[in-house]
């Protein structure tokens, strides 16, 4: 019997690890669309109920450190994953000395300081080395940090028609984050282990209107701000808590098998509520947030796609999607 888990928010759990000497550090990604298993040119419902398949998805991710044993920093920079579905598993680095690992911090796209390296001084093998298709848009710009490409349908006959290309290119796109996520340890390797949730990419974008889509603007930044949440890491946004002040809040959850409830923190007390609702706009559960850190009952939804809207003095000042599956 499967039970629901929620996409993850924020994570921070240790990973204890038994074994000794040399580790072997990897990333394992879990690649879904909306919360269900991810195929090429499969055809998944986006957030308006329109057909969509994915053709292409490629990305980069930059490491940057290790948090491991008591609050040890090990540095992983000059380490890069060009990541496509297909892929098991990415090696970080295979010899780290960590037995119990707390954090790993890396950004999506390629780091600023590399970003405009040239791609023919790395050997073929590296991941920033000249690829086909080529994931590099020259000197002056860099790496596309993300190439998705696919079809959406148009004429609502169930079937995509229409195709989208979407490449993140631009230094501005490039978003540090932290996780520590599930994991497998055997024979000092440490996999973690990613869900890559590619519909969440597309929160608050209407695919029937990108096109050809390479580079930057207002679009591509709505995409790449939904980053954080398709990889289930730490996202600490600012809203306003009035027209004079901005704060800043995180909104964390816990993924645990054998728990159903959506847990917050903020880092300053709101006068509002924590409200989930459905793909209709129904309201399905509600509470007042009364402490920086609550919980809300999730248990008795059923699997499928949600938002989550947090108020403050009856403003929406924080919303986004989580699945149950």
């Amino acid at each position: 019997m499967m039970m629901k888990t929620t996409t993850v928010l924020f994570l921070s759990m240790a990973i204890a690890i038994s074994s000794y000497g040399q580790t072997t550090l990897k990333f394992a990604f879990n690649f879904k669309f909306n919360g269900e298993p991810f195929k090429l040119n499969q055809s998944y419902d986006d957030l308006s109920g329109a057909k969509t398949n994915l053709t292409r998805v490629q990305f980069y991710l930059s490491m940057d450190k290790a948090i491991h044993d008591g609050g040890n920093e090990t540095d992983l920079s000059g380490n890069f994953i060009l990541a496509e579905y297909g892929t098991e598993s990415y090696i970080i680095d295979s010899n780290l000395s960590i037995t119990d690992l707390e954090e790993i911090h890396f950004g999506f796209g390629v780091h600023p300081d590399v970003n405009h390296n040239d791609p023919t001084t790395y050997p073929a093998e590296h991941p920033l080395a000249l690829k086909i298709p080529t994931m590099h848009w020259g000197w002056t710009s860099g790496y596309k940090f993300f190439t998705l490409e696919g079809n959406i349908d148009t004429d609502n006959d169930q079937s995509p028609d229409r195709l989208f290309q979407m490449h993140a290119v631009g230094d501005e796109f490039y978003k540090s984050m932290k996780l520590v996520a599930n994991k497998s340890v055997a024979n000092n390797e440490i996999v973690v282990e990613v869900i890559v949730d590619l519909g969440t990419w597309f929160t608050n974008v209407d695919l029937q209107a990108v096109g050809i889509l390479h580079g930057g603007g207002p679009v591509m930044e709505a995409a790449v701000t939904n980053t954080p949440q398709v990889f289930g890491a730490t996202t600490v946004v600012n809203v306003k808590e009035n027209a004079d002040k901005i704060i800043e809040n995180s909104v964390n959850v816990w993924n645990h098998l054998n728990k159903t409830f959506l847990t917050y923190e903020l880092a300053q007390k709101l006068d509002g509520q924590l409200k989930i609702i459905d793909l209709n706009g129904s309201l399905v559960e509600g509470i007042n947030i009364q402490n920086q850190i609550g919980t809300i009952d999730i248990s008795h939804l059923s699997n499928g796609v949600y938002l989550y809207s947090i108020e403050n003095l009856g403003t929406s000042v924080l919303s986004s999607k989580f699945v149950i599956y």
